[in-house]
């Protein structure tokens, strides 16, 4: 999910000596305004970043990497990536130097399947450098994975590249930037931003570390900046508390084992956890997904160690996957991919074509994060959402769904179900609800012959009806919630 970092909005045009020695270019970045080079100077390695080309001269861009060193610079911290100097040399214009961190950075480092321990040292080392920027006034504005190392010697995190923090002593170069992905809907909106744009970006890391954040993850990316945690010594105190309920449950119950009947329960609520906190598994073990079809295209994408199956370090790195079900018959083992935000999983066909999908049910309560649903043209009957608070538009054209219960997923904006032979839809609780389409000449309808195949539909009471698009078939009975 990492990718360049750049600017969200347009932005206006607007004696030194570079230290000698054989350069080792570091980083190439094709959107970036800036390279990494590695030198050796009096002893020491060091970073040197320089202006691309094209950049040099340009007074933003000189102001950007002036702005830079004096906000690093003015650091001291542990967990922060220490700035040595600024000059100006004849051939190469402005530079920036920063002492060598020899580690990977934190998304390589996932890579390797650390154990919870190193990720929750990790993951408190990251609040405590945060917490002391802050402490200092500074946004960092591009908190993600590749702006972080993690050392070789003793995986101590350090945060580094300050290219586009902001601070209050600085009146110009406030243009929002950062990274798409990590970026705080604030930031990407050009609007103020505070401390908690930053908790939004952590959160972000955190969701891709391990599954046993996936709580303060969620609380961290909450939209309206009010819900998040105020700081980062709140999100660290969280992290301390993670998974701690969870060890003294597995401690009781193994003490419960002595007897055959009680271990055989012991086996079945160990199942139950372990799916609910896929960070208590080894992530090198094998996901069990049932259809091989399935197994094949999921591996054809995320299959990293190229064994041909998914293991639990791999599932947890999908954000987003497509699959056409016209040979699937069963997506189990989604439940794995507990970081899944977006789901395609419907046939090729069009409206006028027979659906050729083959699911028959889609069960996505494991998957608390997503927000987007799409699984038209199969013959799915029984469809569960029941734990997905996140979710926001969902599409299940021509399927055989008869009863569809959104009542908890209280964020949903676009509900599409086409085609269906829809007895009752329970929405009751979307008070966010922009679009609602439930007509039409759908295979759905054809396939179970009745003028009016829906009897009842729930709806919020919505301040502004005209705000909501609603197209229903006629003769539908609407209940819709009271005043409150």
């Amino acid at each position: 999910m990492d990718a360049p970092s750049g600017f969200f909005l347009e932005i206006p045009p607007s004696d030194n000596q570079f230290p000698q020695s054989k350069p080792e270019k570091l980083d190439v970045s094709v959107n970036g305004y800036t390279d990494l080079y590695k030198i050796r100077y009096e002893g020491k390695f060091l970073v040197v970043k320089i202006l691309k080309s094209e950049y040099r001269g340009d007074p933003i861009y000189e102001g950007l990497l002036k702005k830079e060193y004096e906000i690093g610079s003015s650091l001291e911290h542990p967990g922060i990536c220490p700035y040595v100097s600024y000059g100006v040399d004849p051939e190469y214009g402005s530079y920036i130097v920063t002492n060598f961190l020899s580690g990977k950075n934190l998304e390589e480092f996932l890579k390797g399947n650390p154990d919870n321990h190193t990720l929750k040292k990790i993951a408190s080392e990251l609040c405590d450098a945060l917490g002391y920027i802050h402490s200092n006034q500074i946004i960092h504005r591009d908190l993600k994975p590749s702006n972080i190392v993690i050392t070789d010697n003793g995986n101590n995190a350090k945060i580094l590249d300050f290219g586009f923090a902001d601070g209050e002593l600085y009146s110009d170069l406030k243009f929002p930037a950062g990274t798409e992905f990590y970026a705080s809907p604030e930031l990407k909106a050009g609007k103020p931003v505070d401390q908690r744009s930053d908790i939004y970006s952590l959160g972000k890391i955190l969701g891709e570390m391990s599954p046993r954040f996936r709580k303060i993850s969620s609380k961290c990316c909450e939209p309206d900046p009010d819900k998040r945690y105020r700081n980062a010594a709140e999100v660290k105190a969280a992290i301390g508390r993670s998974g701690q309920w969870v060890i003294s449950l597995v401690i009781l119950m193994v003490t419960l084992t002595a007897g055959s009947l009680i271990g055989g329960l012991f086996n079945h609520f160990w199942d139950d956890l372990t799916l609910d906190n896929p960070g208590l598994l080894d992530k090198s073990e094998l996901v069990p997904i049932e259809d091989p079809e399935f197994l094949n295209d999921v591996a054809m994408m995320f299959d990293k160690d190229g064994d041909g199956a998914i293991n639990y370090g791999e599932a947890l790195r999908i954000r987003e996957l497509t699959v056409s079900t016209e040979d699937i018959s069963s997506l189990k083992g989604i439940e794995y991919f507990a970081n899944l935000t977006i789901l395609r999983c419907y046939s090729g066909t069009g409206r006028n074509q027979k659906p050729k999908g083959k699911l028959t049910e889609l069960d996505l309560s494991g998957n608390p994060l997503l927000e987007e649903l799409h699984c038209d043209r199969n013959r799915i009957m029984h469809l569960n959402l029941s734990k997905n608070p996140k979710l926001r538009n969902v599409s299940c054209e021509d399927n055989l769904i008869t009863k569809l219960d959104l009542s908890k997923n209280v964020k949903l904006k676009i509900l599409s179900c086409f085609g269906n032979p829809l007895e009752l839809l329970d929405l009751s609780k979307s008070k966010d609800l922009e679009y609602l389409d439930c007509t039409g000449e759908g295979l759905g309808q054809k396939r179970k012959q009745e003028k009016n195949y829906f009897k009842e539909v729930f709806l919020p009471y919505f301040r502004e009806k005209s705000s909501i698009r609603l197209f229903l078939p006629e003769n539908t009975v609407v209940t819709t919630l009271r005043k409150p």
